[in-house]
């Protein structure tokens, strides 16, 4: 079952990480402010949820905060 994600981390992505993603897991929305960075409209299962979260793990981005979007909040939001 995939559900859709938004996932918070402390600073910015590195370069050339965001088309990285794109290119295993589809299209998101994502931008910085504040001092973090959001990730949003991630429509993922289980599987690549955990993918993305190694992911970022990998290249020692500090996961924020994890949540799924619900769909009619992601209605008005598009």
């Amino acid at each position: 079952m995939k559900l859709r994600y938004r996932v918070e981390i402390r600073g910015i992505l590195p370069g050339g990480l965001a088309n990285e993603l794109r290119r295993r897991f589809g299209e998101f929305t994502h931008y910085t402010e504040n001092g973090r960075t959001v990730l949003t409209n991630l429509d993922l299962d289980q599987a690549a949820l955990r993918a993305l979260l190694d992911q970022l793990w990998d290249v020692h981005s500090e996961l924020r905060l994890v949540t799924t979007i619900d769909d009619e909040i992601t209605l008005e939001h598009r």
